[in-house]
């Protein structure tokens, strides 16, 4: 339970009347990074899509989930080097099952999608596709973080 007793608007007290920590602000959680990143995923897994253009939508499918689970690598490790440092603030939790289950799950409607374009004649279903890839995770992946990176754990 918390309440305010005249102190600043921000800070929050225990029922107790005591000061509650804080969570210290992170540029690395800010609305506007998340966006960034999920823009540069977007451009990744969508150059990603067209530079294995030509190939069948399985080899699609395997090199974009090769690409997620390197960046899934990376972000691992860097996480777990900062919450190694004294005095580190607690990393958040990364859902890494939703986060693949996500993936796979727009990499399967990404190559229906593309396979519809081919049997209409399309000539660059490709591109068309790896713009829809983009777009999908600059707009949705945004709206759908909250799912994937979970607050850490105050004990």
């Amino acid at each position: 339970m918390s309440f305010s007793p005249g102190g600043p608007a921000d800070t929050t007290y225990t029922s107790y009347g005591e000061q509650a920590p804080q969570q210290p602000k992170s540029p690395t959680n800010s609305p506007l990074m998340i966006r960034l990143v999920y823009i540069a995923m977007g451009l990744i897994l969508g150059g990603v899509w067209i530079a294995s253009s030509g190939e069948s939508l399985i080899s699609h499918i395997w090199h974009d989930l090769a690409i997620l689970i390197v960046m899934l690598v990376v972000v691992r490790s860097r996480l777990g080097k900062r919450a190694a440092r004294p005095g580190a603030t607690p990393m958040p939790e990364v859902s890494y099952s939703w986060i693949i289950g996500a993936k796979l799950g727009l990499l399967v409607v990404a190559a229906g999608v593309q396979w519809i374009l081919q049997q209409a004649g399309n000539a660059h279903p490709d591109i068309i596709v790896a713009v829809g890839l983009f777009a999908v995770l600059a707009v949705a992946g945004p709206a759908a973080h909250h799912l994937f990176i979970r607050a850490p754990k105050h004990v």
